[in-house]
């Protein structure tokens, strides 16, 4: 079966001897092999498995980022962000004890959370999007239910891959930090801890004068740009794999599970040209400020922005079935 016949039996659906299977982690072998005998009972048949959701979000019939995740609950979310991120960006107050408040009741939030699709009732009950996870997941919950959305992070004392590091941190939790009032971080998210586990490596402080002034290796708009491009863009269909972030003396590669959509070259990608894998994902994360309207972050934050610091280009490069991204210190 070639690309063109294996689309085609895609687009028609399931039927009698074509079934569909998500490659979750709560499916049983045993599933499967009913399947398989049921076929093998009757005229034969074709079971899809593991690459028809990938399918899918390329071809850009399915977000991927919208779709339940099995076993999670509202109360898997992290109220306070996502308290925070209405009253912040949507103008929305939540107060359960105040009448008076634009949503005062738990039925009139959770339609407001499923109505942007953070929540979903698709499977017959209520369960968390994998984006409102993401975004606005309790730490402990998104690593059981979607343990590939996190970052491994390793830092070396030589410029030697294949030597051990000496600091290996696991970067879990939400996406986005919880913050007060003011703007300071209450709780940290990937992405801020992330960025911090750079800057905390590769800065230095130094005295100017009367004044302390802090050194930067890797511009830290340089790295948020570079982490949120890798969290925004990863390919969250395949499993068990973590972003990759690898801080050596004279370098810093970021590695994203999921390469570049057939329409885009990773030339395409640095002269400007847009791709987003995860829609809903980019779209919060622009409301948070953290994405830039025009979606040119590549060409004009990371390679502009390392040219700027220290005259040395970034380099992209495919790896296998992830993006990678090395800057040079």
């Amino acid at each position: 079966m070639d690309k063109i016949e294996l689309l085609d039996l895609i687009a028609k659906g399931e039927s009698s001897f074509v079934e569909f299977k998500a490659d979750t982690s709560d499916i049983k072998a045993e599933t499967i092999a009913e399947y398989v005998v049921s076929f093998a009972n009757a005229k034969g048949g074709k079971l899809l498995l593991e690459e028809l959701r990938r399918l899918f979000q390329s071809s850009g019939l399915v977000h991927f980022e919208a779709t339940p995740v099995s076993r999670s609950k509202l109360q898997d979310l992290n109220e306070k962000l996502l308290i925070e991120y209405f009253k912040r960006v949507r103008g929305i107050e939540y107060d359960e004890k105040n009448e008076d408040a634009y949503i005062s009741k738990k039925a009139d939030w959770e339609k407001l959370l499923l109505d942007n699709q953070l929540l979903s009732d698709e499977l017959g009950t209520v369960n968390c999007t994998l984006a409102g996870l993401l975004l606005f997941g309790r730490k402990d919950r998104i690593k059981l239910l979607v343990p590939q959305s996190g970052v491994s992070a390793v830092e070396y004392d030589n410029s030697n891959a294949d030597v051990a590091g000496i600091y290996r941190k696991e970067i879990n939790g939400s996406l986005l930090s919880l913050r007060s009032d003011a703007g300071e971080i209450i709780e940290h998210g990937i992405i801020d801890l992330s960025v911090d586990f750079i800057l905390r490596a590769r800065s230095k402080e130094k005295i100017e004068g009367v004044q302390r002034v802090v050194e930067y290796i890797y511009p830290p708009e340089v790295l948020r740009e570079a982490i949120v491009n890798a969290l925004a863009h990863r390919d969250y269909t395949i499993g068990g794999t973590n972003i990759g972030m690898w801080l050596f003396p004279d370098r810093l590669e970021i590695e994203s599970p999921g390469t570049l959509p057939n329409t885009i070259t990773i030339e395409r990608m640095k002269n400007g040209a847009r791709y987003h894998r995860n829609q809903m994902l980019v779209n919060y994360l622009r409301d948070m400020n953290f994405i830039e309207g025009s979606g040119r972050g590549v060409s004009r934050k990371i390679i502009r922005g390392m040219l700027k610091h220290n005259g040395k280009e970034p380099m992209f490069e495919i790896r296998g079935e992830s993006l990678r991204l090395t800057l040079f210190a």
